[in-house]
């Protein structure tokens, strides 16, 4: 699934895409609504703008392997910290920077 701008993910829905790709030169917001990304590809954010977590984002580590940032700025503020809502804003299996 490649994403162009932001998104925002609707509550009880069932999210299993093979590939999920951010991809935006301009600023954008990702909302999950507690839904888990699921896949066999990973999370991919690539382009000269930002992603800013509205909420916490999960990924369901047994299927998604990583959350890849390419390129751009991943901005977890918005998101909430621990001790206001378990787990931390980015739940993966790895994060990696490129």
């Amino acid at each position: 699934m490649n994403t162009y701008g932001s998104s925002v993910m609707q509550r009880g829905m069932a999210c299993s895409i093979s590939v999920v790709n951010y991809l935006s030169d301009t600023a954008e917001t990702i909302t999950s609504n507690g839904i888990a990304m699921s896949g066999s590809g990973g999370v991919w954010a690539n382009g000269s703008g930002s992603w800013t977590l509205q909420d916490t984002f999960k990924t369901n580590g047994s299927i998604v392997s990583d959350f890849t940032l390419q390129q751009g700025t991943l901005n977890t503020e918005a998101a909430p910290k621990p001790g206001s809502e378990w787990p931390f804003p980015i739940v993966v299996s790895a994060l990696v920077v490129d």
